[in-house]
């Protein structure tokens, strides 16, 4: 799920929203580790856990599937976000919901 964080500024007779969507601060640095290191040991030369050139290929394989895991993901719910706020927002939403 996405942080999301913003602002309202008043705009003339509208109001301008401005926000911010990010990942878990929990989840960043575990999620740059493991692609770092997956990363590193697919292109050091003395690998103890890649030796082979299939084993690299597979570890850049890997590397690239876990970026890909938590990237598409994390757009998949910063899209249901933006259309649950978008719905929220719309004006005149909140005078529809009151009459």
């Amino acid at each position: 799920m996405p942080i999301i964080e913003g602002n309202f500024r008043r705009d003339g007779s509208g109001t301008i929203v401005t926000l911010n969507m990010r990942m878990v601060w929990v989840v960043v640095p575990v999620w740059v580790g493991i692609i770092v290191f997956l990363f590193w040991n697919s292109v050091t030369a003395d690998s103890l856990v890649a030796r082979s050139f299939g084993a690299r290929l597979l570890l850049l394989g890997m590397t690239l599937f876990i970026y890909l895991v938590a990237t598409v993901s994390f757009a998949a719910e910063v899209r249901v976000a933006m259309k649950r706020l978008i719905e929220l927002l719309r004006p005149g939403s909140f005078t529809a919901d009151r009459g």
